[in-house]
């Protein structure tokens, strides 16, 4: 049996990742290109026009 993890907005995604030391490099649409200072990267979608799922 699986366990259900938490469903996180993309804002909530990009809020933990600066906690964790990342920073956004750049936004192009909803694609949100951020990036560690030890080399790790990642893209994060955000849908500003999304409502409580």
């Amino acid at each position: 049996m699986m366990v259900k993890m938490a469903r996180l907005t993309g804002r909530e995604v990009i809020a933990a990742l600066k906690k964790a030391g990342f920073q956004v490099l750049r936004i192009k649409g909803s694609h949100h290109y951020v990036a560690h200072p030890d080399g790790r990267r990642t893209v994060v979608i955000v849908n500003w026009n999304a409502r409580n799922l």
